[in-house]
């Protein structure tokens, strides 16, 4: 670079540190004028939002002194002692197998020749009482129908199997219905 200039070698290296330095200050100005720019702007909003805060918090208060008032402590204190009750009634009912495990032990203990076409399951509500399975189908064959009979008799989860005699009448395309209590699980813990 040719300068056209008077000044020496060392006048020039002075002039532009200087120059630099003033720049530096300048752009420093500039961005701390920007900052203080943007904390006065959000002064509003900082505000508007700590009113609101402190607004919210009066509501909640209110509302925790209504509901007092209200007497929602002592619903709460029934809610939870009903909440006791129902664990211990559902306890209870948990003393049977699952239904969804019996049908899935009854399906799985089925023939290529078993076709099973309606089950119904029922338990008196409320008591111990196992629960019975009665479900319908038909056979290809004696024989596979009295295989089925003599595995659900093994499965442990079944206290008894009960298949008509008069089922057994035919040897062929025999439409068959088999009725089945569970065991307890006291009953299977016993056996």
């Amino acid at each position: 670079m040719i300068y056209y200039t008077l000044l020496p070698e060392d006048e020039i290296r002075t002039l532009r540190k200087e120059y630099r330095i003033r720049l530096l200050i300048t752009m420093i100005f500039f961005l701390s004028c920007i900052f203080l720019f943007g904390i006065f702007s959000l002064m509003p909003s900082y505000l508007f939002f700590y009113n609101k805060e402190d607004r919210a918090i009066e509501i909640a208060s209110e509302l925790e002194k209504g509901r007092i008032a209200r007497g929602a402590d002592i619903i709460e204190k029934e809610l939870k002692d009903d909440n006791k009750i129902i664990k211990k009634v559902l306890s209870s009912f948990s003393n049977t197998s699952n239904h969804s495990e019996l049908i899935q032990n009854i399906l799985s203990n089925r023939n290529n020749g078993i076709l099973i076409n309606s089950f119904n399951v029922s338990k008196d509500e409320g008591t111990s009482t196992p629960i019975e399975i009665v479900f319908q189908g038909k056979a290809s064959t004696r024989e596979v129908l009295i295989a089925f009979k003599d595995g659900l008799e093994k499965e442990r989860n079944f206290s008894k199997v009960e298949l008509p005699v008069s089922d057994l009448a035919k040897s062929k395309d025999i439409s068959f219905s088999i009725r089945l209590t569970s065991r307890t699980k006291e009953e299977m813990m016993n056996k």
